[in-house]
């Protein structure tokens, strides 16, 4: 049986903890998990004035913008559920909360 390790950091406006059990202690999984949410809170974050997702957010709505991969997907998976659940999850009321 592996050992367990943990971490705990803040992010996304709130505390994360991730713990895992793993026979390869050479694995850097710590960092990797920092970079990946420090990733995606810089793409999808509506709290991050820079983040991809602000910057879509204040763009004209006639405005082509690119956006990252990872943002597409969330954004195709929030309309999904929102057309899941007759819109009773609404993902597009960021302006409402604002």
């Amino acid at each position: 049986m592996g050992t367990k390790q943990s971490l705990e950091f803040n992010g996304m406006g709130t505390t994360i903890k991730v713990e895992v059990i793993t026979d390869k202690i050479s694995i850097d999984w710590k960092t990797m998990m920092r970079t990946w949410f420090a990733t995606f809170e810089s793409i999808c974050s509506r709290f991050q004035r820079d983040s991809e997702l602000a910057r879509l957010n204040q763009s004209p709505s006639w405005m082509i913008v690119p956006i990252h991969p990872i943002l597409y997907d969330v954004l195709q998976a929030a309309f999904q559920y929102a057309a899941k659940t007759d819109f009773y999850f609404n993902p597009f009321v960021g302006s409402i909360l604002s």
